[in-house]
């Protein structure tokens, strides 16, 4: 629009140029009409804003490499001096920590409705915000913004693998802890049966806190659901980029989160409960999955958590917590890890999978340490489109 407005200004100062030369009506006539248009522009453009009808529709999810529809109508009865409009939207991934600006712009004010189909090749939850909608006259030479902030979250979901059985993670071992499969319509495995309350220790899933008796208490109390014995087994999500001298890529931490999601889908599937944790901002979070809508609300919640630039230190500060001692199985999944570093949950069956440049296992201890490249992950696993 920079060049419009510069031949508008070189019109107007040629024009400017013949009247003060001829003195003549017609070219003083001009120029106010070149002076004035602006200023009639603007007001109807002031006018205009506060009759502008904005609607949007964005999808709720999808997976990774798919699309996410963003669908955006702007609608304005009256067009007086209206020429188009821009619809600005950033989409920031919140696990990622990046954000995408986008400019739509309509000239159709009806019904007229535009579709971004927005892809994604990072998993994560995403916010769509629409920061502003900038409104220009119809010559394009004028323009007025209108202050928007409105918005929506979305999720893209990690690629779910369906033959994790390829990745040996000795829970041939966990299943002697709670069997192999649990029947929840046994009366102490439902988990709508409550057995006892507690106090509320960091970590606690927050639908388990019994909020009228925490109320009552002054403190938060926690729900103890019939089958918590069963919930011993954790897959722990490291997510730190930098670790032990390695850079890990996108492609990679998105990997982890891959692996960490198929292998819950697995266990989930095969009657085990479990639970997923992470840390997010210095605090450790989990959630327990049982079933097909615990294990949804699982992704939904894991994808809250943000991958760190650097070390998060993740095996460190949960050796340290209170929630060392409730699981009895650890799944450690991260883009590196060494044996050293997995010594410290002592007493606890721990399996890490880790991504690297050769296939290599370690068991010893306790410890079974399995590296992969991520091409072998990737080329032998069957994804589930």
């Amino acid at each position: 629009m920079v060049w419009k407005k510069l031949i508008y200004a070189f019109i107007t100062l040629l024009d400017l140029a013949a009247f003060i030369i001829t003195d003549h009506g017609v070219a003083l006539f001009l120029l106010i009409c070149l002076v004035v248009l602006p200023l009639v522009t603007y007001v109807a453009l002031f006018f205009l804003s506060r009759h502008v009808e904005f609607s949007y529709a964005v999808g709720d999810s999808c997976f990774r490499g798919g699309t996410i529809a963003i669908t955006m109508t702007v609608r304005v009865k009256m067009r007086l001096f209206l020429g188009s409009a821009d619809v600005y939207a950033d989409i920031e991934n919140m696990t990622f920590g990046k954000t995408e600006s986008k400019i739509f712009t309509f000239k159709d004010f009806r019904d007229h409705s535009y579709t971004y189909e927005y892809k994604s090749q990072n998993a994560g939850r995403l916010r769509v915000v629409f920061p502003k909608i900038k409104l220009f006259g119809l010559f394009g030479m004028c323009s007025l913004t209108i202050k928007c902030d409105e918005g929506t979250e979305a999720l893209v979901s990690p690629k779910l693998y369906e033959d994790v059985d390829l990745i040996e993670t000795g829970m041939s071992r966990a299943a002697a802890v709670f069997g192999d499969v649990v029947d929840f319509t046994k009366k102490g495995n439902d988990r709508s049966e409550i057995f006892d309350v507690r106090d509320y220790v960091p970590g606690d899933n927050l639908n388990s806190v019994h909020w009228k008796l925490s109320g009552k208490f002054d403190s938060l109390k926690s729900k103890e659901y019939g089958s918590s014995s069963h919930f011993k087994t954790l897959i722990l999500v490291d997510p730190s980029r930098n670790k032990f001298e390695k850079q890990a890529t996108d492609g990679e931490m998105n990997l982890v989160l891959d692996i960490a999601v198929s292998l819950s889908s697995a266990l989930k599937d095969n009657g085990m409960p479990h639970c997923v944790g992470w840390f997010s901002d210095g605090k450790f979070c989990s959630s327990e999955v049982w079933d097909n809508e615990s294990f949804l609300q699982m992704v939904y919640n894991q994808m809250s958590m943000r991958i760190y630039d650097g070390n998060a230190q993740t095996v460190f500060y949960f050796s340290r917590g209170q929630e060392f001692t409730k699981f009895t199985k650890i799944i450690y999944v991260s883009v590196a890890a060494r044996a050293d570093e997995l010594r410290i949950l002592r007493g606890l069956d721990v399996t890490a999978i880790s991504l690297g440049g050769s296939k290599s296992v370690f068991d010893e201890d306790g410890i079974r340490l399995i590296e992969l490249p991520q091409e072998i992950i990737e080329s032998t696993l069957e994804e589930n489109e």
